[in-house]
């Protein structure tokens, strides 16, 4: 059973932040987060990668970048335990937020993340290069860093693309493009992106070479190919108009 853990952090410094950190050693606790930055606290899982995305995204800063205009449509895939998206919905107030999140748990969790933030719309799915079912190929590893491939024989992973996100919600330009989808990114920008690569100001690519063969050239091809000059901050491959 999922007990939880209350630890508010309204001034943020390592001493508190250590203490949290012995808390998420508990197995099958929730621990919540009240930074003061944020207009709600946050929740992780100690079972799970919440830790290390927290450190990414709150002291690392991974997503702090000098964007000279105010968003106002931001699409996050995968949006993994929403702290990404409530990254954004902070900083960016009066933006669209689409967080799309394939894997139940973690699905889950957004009724806790993302209660109170009505401009962040999820979506359960999978970000590919078209329309279809898929179906794990890694099945032994953790799930948060799984493979997938195409097949008709499975209904419960959908896939979607971001072409059909932007017609489903009325979707002309996307300011901030948020892509870290282990291992799927060279077949979302090699496949049926010129639609939404034309449209897209800035992305924010996690690549993952070291599984992948030539990923990262692919996206640096489509960058140039599409006018995007190239930036890079922690993991993250940044093309920006």
């Amino acid at each position: 059973m999922v007990s939880e853990r209350i630890q508010y952090i309204n001034k943020f410094w390592m001493k508190k932040w250590l203490r949290v950190r012995k808390l998420l050693k508990n197995k099958n606790w929730i621990v919540s987060l009240k930074l003061e930055n944020l207009i709600e606290k946050i929740y992780i899982r100690s079972w799970t990668s919440d830790y290390d995305v927290f450190n990414q995204i709150f002291l690392n800063k991974e997503y702090e970048y000098n964007i000279e205009f105010t968003p106002k449509v931001i699409i996050d895939c995968w949006a993994n335990n929403w702290l990404s998206a409530v990254y954004f919905a902070n900083k960016y107030p009066k933006a669209k937020i689409i967080a799309v999140e394939p894997e139940n748990s973690n699905f889950q969790i957004l009724n806790k993340n993302i209660k109170s933030y009505k401009n962040i719309l999820p979506i359960k799915k999978w970000i590919w290069d078209k329309e279809t079912n898929l179906v794990i190929t890694n099945p032994t590893w953790t799930k948060w860093w799984f493979q997938v491939e195409e097949s008709d024989l499975n209904e419960w992973l959908k896939a979607t693309t971001i072409n059909k996100i932007m017609d489903d919600y009325n979707i002309d330009f996307i300011d901030i493009l948020k892509i870290d989808i282990e291992w799927s990114e060279k077949k979302v920008f090699e496949n049926n992106s010129s639609n939404w690569l034309n449209k897209t100001k800035y992305i924010f690519v996690e690549t993952h070479e070291r599984y992948v063969k030539w990923c990262e050239q692919i996206i640096k091809e489509k960058a140039k190919e599409f006018w995007f000059k190239l930036d890079s901050k922690w993991e993250n491959l940044i093309l920006k108009k």
